[in-house]
């Protein structure tokens, strides 16, 4: 189901944005007037509103008695805000990689330090690679979060160097930023998906050997990186001004902090793409925030509304499960994009018994399928919920044990690793431009 402004609904925009897919701050002002004239109040597109056109979904097309409601990621916070509205003809409600924590402390709220949980993530999983013979054979004088670190502090140093050269300011909105900054980037792309992340090692084995064979297996990786997302192609499905309107007004710290916190919680990260620190100067121009730091940026000035809407009564309020419903969480100690942290802490912060958090070892955005050995463990567990009509007890997951058993499949897929290495062999292969052509990422 689409959220309000994206999809096949209206598309929130502005006719006096600037190149997308954002809207700058400078062109905030005139974008701000034209979205009031024409919605009034934004809170129409808040994530409430989302839950309660859900609901009302259910309530006209449902069957009246038992209804399964499942979200993912972004789509959790639908689920838990559904929640709250206690609909009787509910019976379940599965969170899948959760991205909320509503009810727990303020300090553990899922988008306070978004860099810090992506890099412990990270961190987490280059540290399997020691414990695989073919990952950590490729980093025997130095562990793979070292030579990380070791690329990072080179190509500070020297920005113009051969492959420090591909990272200046690569997949950044600040051109002042260091190349480290933008290497961490794209770790961080790589990372967030599963069939990708396993080109990390053999990209950082890259970087750090930097023959003249590696330079242009790199830039290959460059350039399908940089033109992978075209905001055109999904222009019509996105809209990342209701992007910016739900996280500046739901998700950021209230008063913001400083661009320095910001940018040394993304530094002291191995890998990241939160980057909350570009995002600064457009937070306080579409919330017109009366803090220090925005008071500095002087950016929210202007008359009449912001792009904002207020926080409702339910926001960071702890949900009661409702009597006839339990509430099953799946999620993945590897998802950057929602840290198993935060199921821990929401399932902890939720009202009620008949609750359960699923763990899974190696899964990254939806836990239904990992898609690097194509197992269906949390579809299993998944289908056994909806069988079951939710009953927690019968639940069947005995592949989740099954899972933990397994060692982490470390080899790349190869119709990644040929469309963004283009050769045969991750780590020593010479360029082969033809295994990249006329093959669309998958």
């Amino acid at each position: 189901m689409d959220h309000r402004g994206t999809g096949q609904s209206a598309h929130l925009a502005c006719s006096g944005s600037s190149t997308p897919p954002y809207v700058e701050p400078t062109n905030v002002p005139m974008c701000a007037q034209e979205l009031h004239e024409k919605y009034g109040d934004l809170s129409a597109f808040s994530t409430m509103s989302a839950a309660t056109d859900l609901l009302t979904f259910i309530s006209d097309y449902g069957n009246d008695f038992s209804t399964i409601i499942y979200g993912v990621e972004y789509g959790t916070i639908w689920v838990e805000r559904a929640m709250h509205l206690d609909p009787a003809e509910v019976t379940g409600y599965v969170l899948d990689g959760v991205s909320t924590t509503s009810g727990a402390r303020l300090d553990l709220f899922a988008n306070v330090s978004i860099d810090t949980a992506l890099g412990e993530v990270g961190d987490a999983f280059i540290a399997m690679c020691a414990e695989d013979c073919a990952c950590g054979s490729h980093f025997k004088k130095r562990s793979l979060k070292a030579t990380i670190q070791h690329l990072f502090t080179a190509f500070d140093k020297d920005p113009n160097s051969k492959c420090a050269s591909f990272f200046n300011t690569t997949q950044t909105e600040q051109n002042e930023d260091p190349s480290s900054f933008a290497l961490r980037t794209v770790l961080g792309l790589l990372l967030s998906d599963s069939s990708l992340r396993t080109l990390i090692p053999p990209v950082v084995y890259r970087l750090a050997r930097c023959s003249s064979n590696d330079i242009e297996v790199l830039n290959n990786l460059v350039e399908k990186m940089s033109g992978s997302v075209d905001p055109s192609d999904s222009a019509s499905l996105v809209s990342f001004l209701l992007d910016n309107l739900i996280i500046f007004s739901e998700m950021w710290e209230s008063p913001t902090p400083p661009t320095s916190v910001l940018k040394t919680r993304f530094e002291e990260a191995t890998m990241s793409t939160g980057s909350a620190y570009v995002q600064t100067e457009r937070y306080c121009a579409y919330t017109k925030e009366k803090s220090a730091t925005c008071g500095k940026l002087k950016l929210g000035g202007y008359k009449g509304y912001g792009i904002v809407y207020e926080r409702d009564e339910y926001w960071n309020k702890a949900a009661t499960i409702p009597g006839q419903a339990s509430v099953l969480i799946l999620s993945s100690k590897l998802n950057p994009l929602a840290p198993h942290k935060d199921a821990e802490a929401l399932l902890k912060a939720m009202v009620g018994d008949n609750k359960e958090l699923v763990a899974f070892e190696y899964t990254a955005g939806s836990n239904l399928m990992d898609s690097s050995t194509q197992e269906l463990c949390g579809m299993s567990v998944l289908v056994s919920y909806v069988q079951n009509e939710g009953k927690l007890e019968k639940l069947e997951k005995s592949c989740v044990a099954a899972e933990v058993k397994t060692a982490f499949y470390w080899t790349p897929p190869l119709s990644q690793q040929y469309v963004l290495l283009s050769t045969s062999d991750a780590y020593d292969g010479e360029y082969d431009k033809s295994l990249s052509e006329f093959r669309p990422m998958t």
